[in-house]
């Protein structure tokens, strides 16, 4: 199976979150979490580039750069759960959240330097609790009234749903560019990630503006 189109579309969908993330780095009033979470996840698709471009000729070196994109995604959805938790959350409770996933990824760290690079199985079964935890607060958010929870649990779903590509018939995909599942996959993750930033960065300017007194 080729690697370009995977590699190629991984370097597409880098450069469209590390161009969010310093949008919202600019942005007034926006928690630094969004930003950090952007560039983790634009560093993990480089990361993904490089592994399928680079490294795919090599059973060992793929294997050593697939654990480093899977680190960063952790990474990224780490702080993506810390923004959640800062957002929707008094702050109390957000650092326990927060205190939680730092000890869960060092739990992961260890098991790796236990059993051994290669067993992805504990970071696919920890990283779905972390998005599942993740929604869980966005509908709290909903629930006690946070005007961007709504429109946040959207762009997951938008996010979500490029996995759609896993589940099609080969046959459907444009074999002759290259584009298989996995091109498809990185691609399909664009719109969700633009709508994303383009909420924090809203939620972030509305907060800052001004409420109109009631007129007499």
């Amino acid at each position: 199976m080729s690697e370009v189109g995977p590699g190629v579309t991984d370097l597409v969908l880098g450069a469209v979150l590390v161009g969010c993330a310093r949008r919202l780095r600019r942005t007034p009033g926006v928690h630094r979490y969004w930003a950090l979470m952007l560039w983790s996840a634009g560093a993990a698709a480089f990361a993904g580039a490089a592994h399928h471009l680079v490294f795919s000729g090599s059973p060992r070196a793929a294997d050593l750069s697939w654990v480093v994109v899977g680190l960063l995604v952790a990474v990224a959805l780490s702080y993506l759960l810390g923004a959640t938790a800062t957002a929707t959350l008094d702050p109390r409770w957000a650092r326990v959240v927060i205190r939680a996933r730092v000890a869960g990824l060092l739990a992961y760290v260890a098991w790796m330097a236990i059993a051994g690079i290669g067993r992805t199985a504990p970071l696919v079964l920890s990283e779905s609790v972390t998005m599942a935890a993740i929604v869980g607060l966005w509908c709290y958010g909903r629930y006690a009234g946070r005007p961007e929870a709504g429109r946040v649990l959207v762009a997951i779903a938008v996010l979500a749903l490029s996995a759609v590509f896993f589940v099609l018939p080969a046959r459907i995909f444009p074999a002759s560019v290259g584009l298989d599942a996995r091109s498809l996959q990185h691609l399909a993750q664009i719109p969700g990630v633009l709508l994303l930033a383009w909420i924090v960065v809203d939620a972030a300017q509305q907060a800052g503006r001004p409420r109109s007194l009631p007129r007499r």
